[in-house]
């Protein structure tokens, strides 16, 4: 799966260097670290979130998981 366009927007106007990582297919993001060969704290996952408000997305290490009560 290739960087999402909002995202790879946000981090060029940021000047934030990323690489991108080519991998069989997984279920989780700590399996796509693991098929990369890429420590799970240097991977970032994306989860898109939905409130009264709208949509938002939340990245994040793919060691970590969100703790929705104190989002």
């Amino acid at each position: 799966m290739g960087v999402a366009t909002a995202l790879r927007q946000y981090l060029a106007n940021r000047g934030i260097a990323y690489d991108v990582m080519v991998h069989p297919h997984t279920e989780r993001a700590s399996a796509s670290a693991e098929a990369s060969h890429v420590p799970a704290n240097r991977v970032a996952k994306a989860v898109v979130l939905k409130n009264d408000e709208g949509f938002m997305v939340a990245v994040l290490p793919a060691s970590r998981y969100i703790h929705f009560g104190e989002l």
